[in-house]
């Protein structure tokens, strides 16, 4: 099943693709971003669920967010470093999800789930496709 499939199942709204120009900036901005979520990005510029929670943020929400996320003064002193972790989406209760993204690294396209109350980082599934059927 694809993460598009996996979109069709659930019965998500979809939006119009995010332009290709937001997607270069994704890219620049994180050139690990894995090609699962571009494609996804392509096919809808994010996606929300019932209680409007951001199952996956559009694609310039994402670049926000994350560099939030890395550049906040006061994070160093309470969590790990965000820059291995690209966030694409929320659970509407303060924690957050995403890939692991590092240099060169093209491993498996798992989704890990951080709680902000702990820092910890949790494999929540190991696609994109099966994290969407599972935020049903």
């Amino acid at each position: 099943m694809t993460a598009i499939d996996a979109i069709r199942r659930r019965g998500y709204a979809t939006r119009p693709g995010a332009r290709e120009a937001e997607l270069g900036q994704l890219l620049t901005f994180c050139p690990g971003t894995p090609d699962v979520l571009l494609d996804l990005l392509h096919h809808t510029n994010g996606l929300h669920d019932e209680y409007d929670a951001g199952v996956v943020w559009p694609a310039s929400e994402i670049i926000e967010r994350n560099r939030a996320m890395r550049s906040n003064p006061d994070f160093p002193s309470l969590y790990w470093s965000f820059e291995q972790v690209l966030f694409i989406g929320e659970d509407g209760g303060g924690n957050l999800f995403a890939f692991r993204v590092l240099p060169g690294y093209k491993g498996p396209e798992d989704v890990y789930s951080w709680n902000h109350e702990d820092d910890s980082r949790t494999l929540f599934t190991p696609s994109l496709a099966e994290y969407l059927a599972r935020r049903a």
